[in-house]
């Protein structure tokens, strides 16, 4: 009888001991301290969860993250993105990612971005494809809905940082950017547009070509003053930028490129592009919405990195040729300085 009373207290410090320690397993503070997000990119059960935890490298003990998965009973794990900026316990962890609790994405779309750069950029940083963003962007029945056509659709990406869940679909990212875009620009300039006789969609493709063509942009509303001076005098608008877009690169141009058979290149086909080269700023819509009064139809690059501007064709060639002979110092320029680098860095130049 005395020694079955004496099992109890034992029995009971022992229950306590397990239990302590069952609870301090899953529930200490500090236990996991992770250095970067967890992506899961499909739902998973505990096996799929280890071998996230285990290919990211994060130093998580599997064996004990196996066992408090079955202490707990869980058993799904949601899709998603999930940072753990401080020091978590097994439970946190796994609670936050059966719940599917995602961290949103600051998702930035960058600017003056072809359709297909764009479509790689913004796969980058979710977890659909560049293949899925660009087949979406093409979906008819998405583009009906949103009332604007394929070529104009880059147009009106809004370039921002936007937050989304990182599983948000190319669908829910271009739906609510192209919200975004109707609320800061097709609402707030539709007088604006009226007055001008434009399309929402024919100033963000002159924006666009001023995006490209403009690196400063304080310089903006001049060069918008000048294509509109172009196209109000029936002129060809001859943009480089549109030449670019339609050899499919931003490079120096070529004489050769400024005959290319495109609909795009202005040098061949008067008016604006059928579509915007790329999605530009607000800024940059503006200056296309109120372009600076000036005389000017001629315009050429200059050293400080802005352009000079001329009101006559012969001004332009001369202003052109000076612009050819900087260049062409700086050609000569660094390939002396190559040619100084590689004597250098030849074999027995440290013994000369």
């Amino acid at each position: 009888m005395r020694n079955e009373l004496l099992a109890i207290p034992i029995l009971i410090v022992a229950f306590g001991w397990i239990y302590a320690d069952r609870t301090v397993r899953l529930h200490g503070d500090s236990q996991i301290e992770l250095s970067k997000s967890i992506l899961i990119h499909f739902d998973t059960n505990v096996d799929g969860l280890l071998h996230v935890l285990a290919s990211d490298t994060l130093g998580v003990d599997l064996n004990l993250m196996r066992w408090a998965a079955t202490e707990l009973g869980t058993e799904t794990f949601r899709a998603g993105r999930y940072e753990f900026n401080e020091p978590v316990s097994r439970f946190e962890l796994l609670s936050k990612i059966s719940r599917g609790e995602q961290d949103p994405v600051n998702l930035r779309i960058p600017t003056a971005m072809m359709r297909v750069n764009l479509a790689i950029r913004l796969s980058n940083q979710m977890r659909f494809t560049a293949a899925e963003f660009d087949s979406t962007s093409r979906d008819s029945s998405l583009l009906a809905s949103l009332d604007v056509n394929e070529h104009h659709l880059v147009g009106r990406l809004l370039p921002d940082t936007y937050q989304f869940y990182w599983t948000a679909s190319p669908e829910d990212v271009i739906r609510r950017v192209h919200a975004t875009f109707v609320d800061r620009v097709q609402k707030r300039y539709q007088t604006r547009l009226d007055s001008l006789g434009w399309t929402v969609d024919e100033a963000t493709t002159m924006a666009s070509i001023i995006e490209w063509e403009v690196r400063h942009a304080d310089e903006m509303a001049r060069v918008s003053g000048l294509y509109w001076n172009r196209i109000n005098r029936r002129m060809p608008l001859q943009a480089d930028p549109t030449v670019n877009y339609a050899v499919g690169e931003r490079r120096r141009l070529f004489h050769s490129d400024y005959r290319f058979d495109h609909p795009y290149n202005t040098y061949r086909f008067r008016g604006l592009p059928p579509g915007p080269l790329n999605n530009p700023r607000l800024i940059a819509i503006e200056a296309a919405l109120y372009p600076e009064s000036h005389n000017y139809i001629y315009m050429v690059a200059n050293s400080e990195g802005y352009h000079t501007f001329t009101r006559t064709y012969a001004e332009h060639l001369r202003e052109s040729r000076k612009w050819v002979i900087w260049l062409n110092e700086q050609v000569r320029m660094r390939q002396e300085r190559q040619k100084i680098q590689d004597q250098l860095t030849a074999p027995g130049a440290a013994s000369r």
